[in-house]
């Protein structure tokens, strides 16, 4: 997830186009989680829609109108087939 401007960085706010399309200034002191770290699984983010793959090496779990698990055998770069989604009793 290389994204750089506040716009791109976002993963929680309903409208991302309200953000500025501009870069974030360095002196913010943020770090990027690069293309080539491990692969990390977060949360606690509450996002909108359907479970994807944030980067090929990020994932959100932690969608509340659709669960969802990883089924992680350590590899170097997530892949979407082993992501699953969790029936919820509306769906199911």
């Amino acid at each position: 997830m290389d994204a750089r401007t506040w716009r791109a960085s976002a993963l929680s706010i309903d409208d991302r186009e309200l953000l500025p399309d501009t870069l974030i200034p360095n002196e913010f002191g943020m770090t990027f989680y690069g293309a080539s770290e491990k692969p990390v699984f977060f949360g606690h983010y509450k996002l909108n829609g359907q479970p994807e793959l944030n980067a090929r090496n990020a994932l959100c779990l932690d969608y509340p109108l659709q669960p969802c698990a990883y089924r992680w055998n350590g590899e170097p770069e997530l892949k979407k087939e082993n992501l699953i989604l969790i029936p919820t009793p509306a769906s199911a």
